[in-house]
């Protein structure tokens, strides 16, 4: 941008501003008053200065406008723009452009395109049948979201040629395109989203010219408009070579028959691949371009089913034959379905089998549709028993009597990873009840049939998952005789809309959509032209060449691909045009390779076997098919350091079991190695059935599952709440119905409801030209309900047509850039002058004068003059302050119906804007209650009921105050014999008018007193002027008026009150005798709590004190005997004690013996009693006669005693024996021991405080 004027000078500012921020922040914020004010004074000048800049940054000086012009003259210096771009710097585009030369440049943008944005140009030649050619310099928009759209006429209604997505020309990106048109117009529409931005487009055009302008290589007819190729070159547009990089050395360059003559060892195009390498070619025969079709393949016959195409509303069938490349477009009899893509297709018994896909984006069918190929004759009202699901994108394979079909996207239950069957035989639809892995649904994937082996292996596609990009890379085996899922490596290449062929036991897969940016451009392309091969026995991936030396055009997606001849055919596909090419992968050739070591060398892409028995080299599958593989052959031995699946990025129990080398254990994936157990089987694992399905309706198809908390679990039993799903987007058939739902987006063209997951799936082609999120940006569904010009135009349906009063009155209506359209019986657009005059219709601009029929403009101005019926604006769009309605396009303005409490609505709806508080309702109708003002608008206003003896703090700030100048107050005195005091203090001056009603006094209302302009005012009201009695129902009125908000006040109506003495004395008593009850409670609480604390401690204490007791065992010995002591004539003999205690002074004991109870003649104990019981007694110590001379000696000066058990005191204490003397001698051993010695041993032990605490 170079430097005008007002340019230079906002760079001084911005100059000394930074000179400000480096030398003066540090003195500024030192600690000094002077410093203090000065950083305020500095701070203010900052301010004006930020200010200067806005100014200068908003106003532009002469050469600031990039497609436009300044406006020098005017004080801000705006950019006026031209026609087609918009933006303060005219630096986008924006509406609609008329391009009329002979050849120019079509760009978005100065720099990278504005998000959310619609632009709209249409080259017009002059010449009705002219061709416009239109080539892509540079082209980069983001991919799948952001589209050019091309067509072939004049408006939105005409033929589509071209929807341009991606990096296509871009950094190391360079594909070519030329769009050709034919009618003499070219209409293109450009359309971005509000996510990330690129570079946009630069696209040159010229009319009536040959291809590509011949490349420089040839010379353009200028009557039929075709090319004269120079002699080394060929092609509609002289654009490729005949002999390549001069045929590589390898070769001789034939002009005649402009190709290159390789030498023996050597091919391709231009001699530069070897005799066993593979090569890509170009077939001469023309396809017919489609995408995602469905394929089928009858010996040398392909049959191309459907796909998307364009301009047709039919399905279409292209028979190929292989053998000679011809292919025709078949000549169908019967009900011809509607065109669809992403549908399936099998051959069974001379009949295709077509089931699923879309109709042309606009909806996703279960159709099950029989093609007799014999007859060429679509058959009618099939009949079957289940209902298959409504799925696109999915894949089909015939195994023995049944229709296999495996994933897919469904609007109702989302990502289908079900298995589908159908048995040609029972005619019936089921859902496989598959074992293995647990695999997730995918969109777009591939599937390539192993007929040797049973075995389809599923490769990548779209799914919405968690992760960064809704691509996988997974590759699955599904076992079709087993019904058995199993994981295998993956190929680290996510893609979707690609294909897969196997050949020679090596997986194929090419091309696809590999985008996965959702936040910035980071290189991934849209169309990709990736080679992948899979070795199905070594399970590894390779790269393999993918490029074609003359031509960079052959990344595409939504191709079909197939095998004969040993050659791969890639067949059409979607690259913003729909390609009518086929190309060609020639493997690699076994039989090239003369001996064993080189035949048995691993090559990328080639799987070779050595046949010993014809000593050749062979394709595998060749080998497989012979006999010759039971001992007469050699194979290839996979590398030992081949790649597989890292276990540990597994994260589910089935599909580690399903992985090769992986393992189950301690709830991880691990290699074998690193497991102790073995687990084989998934039976051992958690379910996992219910947590891959992400569909609320697909959860509760399966079996033990049901959706809760936006995820499907297992079943949670007495649940109610488990299982209820709420309506799908796709249930949805308006706009506002689908845009109130959070996950739903809609597309206006199509008038279709998706789910926001599902939108890359639902329109891979760009079928959507404009969607929305917000209910608010819903579209209008007709033309005519457009009422302004602007309006009109920014629908790409609509032109505008003038009624001729010059005043701006007009019809919206569908059209084009020659007029309005209507639709014929066979639903094409065609051109109708009858419903507007050429001279008043208006598809890019607008007539100048737009008063809306409420005025003329000055002087063929756009200048309205004096708007009248009660309107006003710039363009009298809107109706005057009092007045609501629609003034646009001749509407009528009504007065505003508030009756008398307000002046002013809203000038489209009508809704007043009341002038007092406390009035509500669209029309002032009515008070309101819930905020405390009451009264009858319709008959007169509103009151806030006030309390007597309280004061009231209005504030009148908020947003819904900003109409307000009334306020109206009323209060009743609360006693009869009191005067009232009434005091008011406002923010701001009012006028205030006090009056009152009573039934004393006949009347409505009388005006007590009247002040204007006040801010404060006080009265007081005699009880003996005003009736105070209830009966007279006394009301003080206050009308504050004539003020604007904000404002606030204080007002109070007061009443004293006797002072009762009595009252106050009892109110003193209860108050103090309730605060010594509350001590009394409170101190009584505390020794209670401090009571039991000490019997705790006490407590504790004589517990701790019994667990220090000595203790002792005594061994009893009872005979079933009658005791000796009761036996008449026996001697008497004395118990033994078992326990003995002595006393402070030692001169007595407590001893304990055993008794025994009691027995029944049959000497049975009764059940609940005991045959013994302990017995104590206190009893005296008797010393002998020689120790009682030295008994306080030997109190005094205690012997030393072992701490032995108690046994051991007196050796006889315990006796075991069976006989009475015995236990006389046991007895008489124990009078011998007549002190115990061994318990005062025992009691020296123990504290002081607890002599005596002997125990046995």
């Amino acid at each position: 941008m170079k430097d005008g004027f007002q340019w230079r000078n906002c760079l001084n500012i911005l100059t000394k501003i930074n000179m400000l921020d480096q030398y003066l922040m540090g003195f500024l914020f030192a600690k000094s008053k002077f410093r203090t004010q000065l950083c305020f004074r500095v701070i203010l000048m900052s301010l004006v200065l930020c200010f200067m800049v806005e100014f200068c940054w908003s106003s532009c000086s002469v050469d600031d406008c990039y497609r436009g012009v300044c406006s020098v003259d005017s004080h801000d210096g705006v950019c006026e723009c031209d026609d087609g771009w918009t933006g303060d710097r005219c630096d986008h585009c924006g509406g609609r452009t008329r391009l009329d030369s002979e050849s120019g440049i079509i760009h978005d943008s100065k720099e990278q395109y504005d998000t959310d944005r619609t632009c709209v140009w249409v080259v017009d030649s002059g010449r009705p049948d002219t061709r416009i050619s239109l080539y892509l310099e540079t082209f980069a928009t983001e991919c799948s979201w952001d589209y050019l759209y091309i067509f072939d006429g004049d408006s939105i209604y005409s033929p589509l040629v071209a929807a341009f997505s991606g990096p296509l020309r871009y950094n190391d990106v360079s594909m070519v395109h030329e769009v050709t048109t034919t009618s003499g117009y070219a209409f293109l529409y450009f359309y971005s989203d509000a996510a990330f931005k690129l570079e946009g487009f630069n696209i040159t055009y010229r009319v009536d010219g040959c291809p590509f302008g011949c490349s420089k290589h040839g010379e353009c007819d200028p009557v039929y408009k075709n090319c004269s190729c120079d002699p080394l070159w060929t092609g509609d547009a002289c654009d490729i070579p005949a002999c390549p990089a001069n045929c590589s050395g390898n070769g001789q360059c034939s002009i005649s028959q402009k190709m290159c003559l390789c030498e023996p060892g050597f091919k391709g195009s231009d001699c530069s691949v070897l005799s066993d390498e593979g090569y890509w070619q170009f077939e001469d025969n023309k396809a017919y371009g489609r995408a995602s079709p469905a394929v089928v393949q009858q010996d040398n016959l392909v049959w191309i089913v459907g796909g998307y195409e364009f301009d047709k509303k039919n399905i279409s069938i292209v028979s190929l034959n292989l053998d000679d490349r011809s292919s025709q477009e078949i000549t169908q009899q019967g009900n011809i379905p509607e065109t669809r893509y992403g549908h399936t297709a099998v051959l069974y018994e001379d009949a295709i089998y077509m089931y699923g896909g879309s109709l042309h984006g606009r909806k996703v069918v279960d159709e099950f549709h029989i093609f007799d190929v014999t007859t060429s004759t679509w058959m009618p009202n099939v009949t079957y028993d289940g209902e298959p699901l409504a799925v696109e994108g999915h894949t089909a394979v015939l195994y023995e009597d049944t229709m296999v079909v495996m994933f897919g996207y469904s609007p109702k239950y989302g990502y289908i990873s079900a298995v589908q069957e159908y048995n040609f035989i029972n005619k019936t639809w089921t859902i496989a009840k598959t074992t293995g892995a647990r695999v997730l649904g995918t969109y777009g994937h591939s599937s390539a049939v192993d007929p040797i082996r049973n075995i389809v292996y599923v490769h990548a596609g779209f799914v919405p998952t968690s992760a960064p990009s809704d691509l996988t890379d997974d590759l699955y085996q599904y076992d079709l005789s087993k019904k058995e899922w199993r994981v295998l490596p993956s190929s680290s290449q996510p893609r979707f809309l690609h294909s897969a062929v196997i050949l020679s036991d090596i997986m194929f897969v090419y091309g696809g959509n590999t985008h996965t940016d959702s936040v910035q451009f980071t290189g991934a392309k849209c169309l990709s032209s990736d080679f992948l091969a899979y070795h199905i026995s070594c399970q590894t991936w390779s790269r393999l060449p993918s490029d074609v030396s003359y031509s960079p055009d052959i990344a595409r997606y939504g191709h079909a691909s197939f095998v004969y001849d040993e050659k791969i055919f890639i067949y059409s596909g979607f690259t913003g045009v729909m390609k009518d090419d086929i190309l060609v992968y020639n493997p690699g050739n076994c039989s090239a390779r003369t001996n064993v070591s080189l035949c048995l060398e691993i090559t990328p892409g080639l799987s070779c076997q050595w046949d010993a028995a014809e000593e050749q080299c062979m394709l595998s599958d060749q080998m497989m098919e012979s006999a010759l593989l039971l001992g007469n052959s050699s194979m290839q031995q996979c590398p030992t350091t081949s790649p597989a699946v890292e276990c540990t990025e597994i994260d589910n129990c089935s599909n580690c079991l399903q992985t090769p080398r992986c393992n189950w254990c301690n709830s991880k994936c691990q290699h074998l190695s690193e497991c102790d157990n073995e687990v084989h089987d998934d039976v051992f694992c958690p379910d996992t059935v219910c947590e891959v399905v992400q569909n609320c309706r697909m959860c509760n198809e399966q079996e033990g599952c049901r959706w809760r908390n936006n995820k499907c679990d297992r079943n949670p039993e007495g649940d109610s709440s488990a299982g209820v799903c709420g309506f799908s987007c796709d249930d949805l058939h308006t706009c506002q119905s689908c845009l109130s739902m959070n996950s739903c987006m809609w597309c206006s063209n199509q008038q279709r409801c998706i789910d926001s997951n599902s939108y890359i799936t639902s329109f891979p082609y760009g079928l959507c030209w404009e969607w929305h999120t917000g209910i608010q940006n819903c579209p209008v569904t007709n033309c005519s309900l457009y009422l302004t010009c602007e309006l009109c135009h920014e629908d790409l349906h609509c032109g505008w047509c003038d009624s001729g009063d010059m005043t701006g009155i007009g019809t919206c209506k569908e059209g084009s850039a020659t007029g309005p359209i209507k639709l014929d019986d066979a639903g094409n657009a065609v051109v109708d002058m009858g419903l507007c005059p050429a001279e008043s219709w208006f598809f890019f601009d607008c007539p100048s004068c737009q008063c809306n029929g409420h005025s003329r403009c000055v002087n063929d101005t756009s200048v309205c003059e004096n708007c009248q019926n009660n309107t006003t604006g710039p363009q009298c769009e809107t109706c005057a302050e009092g007045y609501y309605g629609n003034a646009l396009n001749g509407g009528s303005c009504t007065p505003c119906q508030c009756n008398n409490h307000g002046t002013r609505c809203d000038s489209s709806s009508g809704r007043c804007q009341c002038n007092t508080k406390g009035v509500i309702g669209p029309t002032c109708d009515s008070c309101d209650i819930q905020q405390n003002y009451f009264g009858n608008p319709l008959r007169g206003t509103c009151f806030y009921n006030l309390t007597v003896n309280y004061q009231y703090t209005f504030n009148l700030s908020s947003n819904d105050d900003l109409y307000l100048t009334m306020i109206n107050l009323m209060t009743s005195p609360g006693v009869s014999n009191r005067d009232m005091e009434f005091e008011l203090r406002v923010s701001k001056a009012i006028n205030m008018n006090i009056t009152f009603r009573s039934n004393s006094i006949p009347g409505i209302e009388h005006e007590i007193v009247y002040k204007a302009d006040i801010s404060y005012y006080s009265a007081t009201f005699s009880s003996s002027d005003f009736n105070f009695e209830e009966n007279a129902n006394t009301t003080f009125f206050v009308y504050i008026s004539n003020f604007t908000t904000p404002l606030s006040f204080k007002v109070t109506f007061e009443q004293g009150n006797d002072l009762n003495l009595v009252f106050y004395v009892l109110l003193y008593f209860i108050i103090t005798l309730v605060i010594l009850l509350s001590v009394v409670g409170l101190v009584w609480r505390f020794y209670q709590l401090y009571t039991n604390r000490v019997i705790a401690q006490n407590r504790a204490v004589e517990l701790a004190v019994m667990a220090r007791r000595p203790f002792a065992t005594v061994n009893l010995v009872i005979e079933n005997t009658v005791p000796p002591d009761i036996v008449v004539g026996t001697k008497k003999k004395h118990p033994l004690a078992i326990s003995t205690a002595n006393c402070s002074d030692n001169k007595a004991q407590v001893a304990t013996i055993f008794m025994q109870m009691p027995m029944p003649d049959d000497g049975k104990v009764p059940f609940g009693q005991s045959r013994f019981c302990l017995a104590s007694a206190l009893v005296q110590i008797k010393a002998k006669k020689g120790e009682r001379r030295n008994s306080h000696q030997k109190a005094e000066i205690p012997e030393p005693r072992s701490e032995g058990n108690l046994n051991n005191a007196c050796s006889t204490l315990n006796p075991l024996h069976d006989n009475h003397d015995s236990t006389e001698t046991a007895q008489r051993e124990l009078v011998d021991c007549p002190t115990r010695p061994a318990l005062h041993v025992i009691q020296n032990h123990f504290p002081a405080s607890y002599d005596n605490a002997a125990m046995v």
